[in-house]
């Protein structure tokens, strides 16, 4: 999903340039160019970078159990 259209920055270009070492909103703006034009991405780039910067804060995993069986 694009998350900067200005220049066309994706949540997988950003994951990279964060699995990559960056841990700022200036590091993710040098390594893929996101927030450099009219910034309104901003706050949305900020809520992923510590979303994926931080695991106790990431989105919690779907269960590994199987569902009950239909009827049960």
């Amino acid at each position: 999903m694009y998350l900067c259209l200005c220049n066309a920055v994706t949540d997988r270009d950003l994951a990279e340039a964060i699995a990559e070492g960056c841990t700022t909103l200036a590091d993710l703006n040098r390594a893929t160019g996101c927030g450099g034009q009219c910034g309104r991405c901003l706050p949305a780039i900020g809520e992923f970078l510590e979303r994926h910067s931080n695991p106790a804060v990431a989105e919690p995993a779907t269960p590994s159990w199987p569902a009950a069986a239909p009827g049960a």
